[in-house]
C-alpha cells in the first residue's frame, strides 16, 4: 500500500467504497514539516518497526525520569545515590518506599512532580515516616502538575509570604486568571494542604501546618525562575484600585 497514493481506502479495499482522504494534496506540507516523512510513513505501516520505536522511546523516557529522580535525591540529601542507598539498605520500610517511588516516577509527567517525590523520599529517610500532609502529596502527586505547583508557589510568594499569621487570604479580582487560580487552590484544599475558609461567593483560603513547608520546598525548585508574571498575571488597573486585602480569623 502506498501511503501517499492518490486515493487511499480503509483496509486498502477499493471495493468497500470507503475512501477516507486524498493525501496527495498534503504530502508537500508534511514533507516541509517533517524531514524524510516518506520514510517515517513506511515505518508507521510496519507494525514491528512501530513496536520497536515505541519500546526504544519508552526506555529513553523512563531512563531520563529515573536520572532526574536520582539527581534530585542527591541534591536534597546532599549525598551520592550510592551512599543514600547504602544508608537505607538495612531498613526494609525505607527500601520499600524508595522502590515504590521509582515505580511512581515512571508514570509522572513533570520534573517538579519528580522533585516533590524525591523530597518526600528524603523526608521519609530522615524521619522514618511521612506526616499526614506528606502522605497526601505522596498519594496524589500525579494529580498535581507543574502549573499547579507554580501557581501555588506564586500565590504564596505574592500574597502570603510575610503575612502567615493572618492565616486567611482570598483570590483577588486583580489576578487575570482568577478562575484557574481558584481551581488550583481548591485542589490543594482537597488534599489537605490548604484550608477552605470560603465566605459567600469569594474563595478564601487558610494555611495548614504544612502550607509554609511546601512553599519552602517549591522555593528551592523555582528560585531561579521568574515565573510568576506568567502563572499569576495581574491586571495593573485593578491592582491600582484594589490593594491586597487580608482577613484574620
Amino acid at each position: 500500500m502506498d501511503f501517499f497514493s492518490e486515493n487511499t481506502y480503509l483496509n486498502d479495499n477499493k471495493n468497500s467504497g470507503r475512501k477516507i482522504m486524498n493525501y496527495k494534496s498534503i504530502k508537500e506540507d508534511l514533507l516541509s514539516v517533517i524531514p524524510n516523512f516518506e520514510d517515517l510513513a513506511e515505518i508507521l505501516l510496519d507494525t514491528n518497526s512501530v513496536v520497536s520505536m515505541v519500546n526504544k522511546t519508552r526506555k529513553m523516557i523512563v531512563k531520563n525520569k529515573i536520572q532526574t529522580f536520582i539527581r534530585d535525591i542527591e541534591r536534597l540529601s546532599d549525598s551520592k545515590i550510592y551512599d543514600f542507598c547504602h544508608a537505607i539498605k538495612d531498613d526494609e520500610n525505607q527500601k520499600v518506599i524508595f522502590i515504590e517511588a521509582i515505580n511512581k516516577v515512571i508514570d509522572l509527567d513533570d520534573e517538579v512532580q519528580i522533585y516533590i517525590l524525591a523530597m518526600l523520599v528524603n523526608q521519609y529517610k530522615a524521619n522514618n515516616q511521612l506526616n499526614y500532609y506528606e502522605k497526601s502529596l505522596y498519594y496524589n502527586i500525579n494529580q498535581l502538575s507543574k502549573d499547579d505547583f507554580a501557581i501555588y508557589y506564586c500565590f504564596y510568594s505574592r500574597y502570603i509570604l510575610g503575612n502567615e499569621k493572618t492565616n486567611s487570604f482570598y483570590v483577588k479580582q486583580e489576578i487575570v486568571n482568577q478562575e484557574i487560580v481558584e481551581i488550583v487552590l481548591r485542589k490543594f484544599i482537597s488534599f489537605g494542604i490548604l484550608k477552605d475558609k470560603t465566605s459567600e461567593s469569594s474563595l478564601y483560603i487558610g494555611l495548614c501546618e504544612y502550607s509554609p513547608q511546601l512553599f519552602e520546598y517549591l522555593s528551592l525548585y523555582f528560585k531561579d525562575d521568574d515565573i510568576c508574571n506568567e502563572y499569576l498575571p495581574v491586571d495593573k488597573e485593578k491592582n491600582k484600585m484594589q490593594r491586597p486585602k487580608m482577613i484574620g480569623y
